[in-house]
């Protein structure tokens, strides 16, 4: 049998477009099977490249998913930014609204919050949690300074780092609630009432986004207004 080969990105547009591609089949893999599910194997046969080639972009199966959620989360806050632009009240109905339909719109986003909270695979690098960590960290950071530039100065890092964490928390346990499967499918044949354990997503989170935002720890968010300039 011959020997495949493989051609080399020799420039860096090049090289550029190539780790696109490595990513676009990583995400195939992710949205069609899950998480769990990539491996540098699978992302090669994909990608159709040689898995030497492919650690020559990425060197670990951690490297290539950090970078997969990294696009994901900088997006997000990309949109929040634009979204901290027109409105005044960065922190009422318009905000529920806006974060139901980011998660809507890209799954990957409380899908891999969640599996970086429930996995267990002994084959993730130690390095991985902190990494992804530190990038958390960097980009609430970033966020805070985002708010107090459009808002008030003296608004705490800590304040707006405890609601996303609370939201965060609160919105992979309702996606995670919400997914539908074959047992409950198959249940609800024969017992409708179990058609009851099925969650609509979007209501509990916007039924659980207007709670969290009525508590007096966060009337201070509630009630910023646009800094005048």
């Amino acid at each position: 049998m011959a020997k495949k080969t493989f051609l080399r990105a020799r420039t860096e547009d090049a090289r550029k477009t190539r780790k696109e591609d490595i990513i676009e089949a990583a995400i195939f893999i992710i949205e069609k099977e899950g998480f769990s599910k990539l491996t540098m194997s699978a992302v090669a046969k994909k990608s159709k490249l040689g898995k030497a080639t492919l650690y020559g972009y990425f060197a670990t199966r951690e490297d290539l998913l950090l970078q997969v959620l990294q696009n994901d989360f900088d997006s997000w806050f990309m949109n929040f930014y634009a979204y901290l632009k027109t409105t005044k009240s960065p922190f009422d109905e318009g905000f529920i609204d806006f974060w139901i339909q980011e998660v809507i719109k890209n799954p990957r986003l409380p899908g891999g919050l969640l599996y970086l909270i429930s996995n267990d695979e002994p084959e993730l690098a130690m390095n991985f949690s902190e990494n992804w960590h530190l990038y958390l960290f960097s980009k609430l950071k970033e966020m805070h300074y985002q708010i107090i530039s459009n808002f008030t100065p003296t608004l705490s890092f800590e304040k707006v780092s405890d609601l996303f964490v609370a939201l965060t928390g609160m919105t992979t346990g309702l996606w995670a609630q919400s997914r539908v499967n074959g047992n409950t499918e198959r249940f609800a044949c024969k017992m409708k009432e179990m058609l009851l354990l099925k969650t609509d997503f979007s209501y509990y989170v916007e039924l659980s986004l207007r709670g969290l935002l009525s508590l007096p720890e966060y009337k201070e968010l509630k009630e910023l207004r646009p800094l005048q300039k």
